[in-house]
């Protein structure tokens, strides 16, 4: 069995984007796609559905931050189609609702949640994606992130910033999404839980 990987970011242990694959059938994954100064971003194409993998590092800062989402829609705008199946999927650095957050009040005044945040992730959807996993879920309090400190793995005080993204065509085909808590647990685990979506193939 032979796996393709891509990966892209000043450090891409932390701070970058990487991208596995079965066999490549002829399919071409970069790694050096660049969005601002220091590219996170893995782009591939899997049988004609464009990936597009984030990673949040520099941009949770503020303006970096905005100008990074503008720059990916400005690439969905001008490069592809909501009638294309399309996924852009990673650590995005922002809970899109309220019901993302373990307390709302916890995270008045901080990043993450900010009007112009959640505008541009919101922006995003209007062009055409489709957030996977809450299209399957309503509830609140259904997190991918939690903080080492202070135990709030173990107490439930979590975030949902981990985004799986697709256009219509992809979404309609979705069977399940799941957060792997299990992968939080353990020694050593990262602060984020693996977000998996399932995709019917193509009948």
């Amino acid at each position: 069995m032979q796996f393709d990987f891509a990966a892209n970011g000043p450090n891409v242990q932390y701070d970058g984007a990487a991208s596995v694959r079965l066999e490549s059938r002829g399919a071409d994954a970069k790694g050096d796609f660049v969005f601002l100064e220091q590219p996170a971003t893995v782009e591939a194409r899997f049988e004609d559905i464009e990936n597009r993998l984030e990673a949040g590092w520099d941009i949770a800062k503020g303006k970096s931050k905005l100008a990074w989402l503008d720059a990916l829609h400005a690439w969905l705008a001008a490069t592809q189609s909501p009638d294309d199946e399309i996924v852009v999927l990673g650590d995005f650095n922002v809970a899109p609702e309220d019901r993302d957050l373990w307390s709302p009040k916890a995270f008045k005044g901080s990043t993450h949640v900010t009007p112009p945040e959640r505008a541009a992730v919101a922006r995003l959807c209007e062009w055409g994606m489709v957030d996977v996993f809450r299209s399957r879920y309503d509830e609140s309090e259904l997190f991918s992130y939690w903080d080492y400190r202070r135990g709030d793995f173990h107490e439930h005080r979590g975030m949902r910033i981990d985004l799986v993204l697709a256009t219509a065509p992809l979404a309609d085909r979705a069977r399940w999404a799941v957060v792997d808590r299990n992968a939080r647990k353990g020694k050593q685990p990262s602060d984020h839980a693996p977000v998996i979506a399932d995709f019917d193939d193509r009948s």
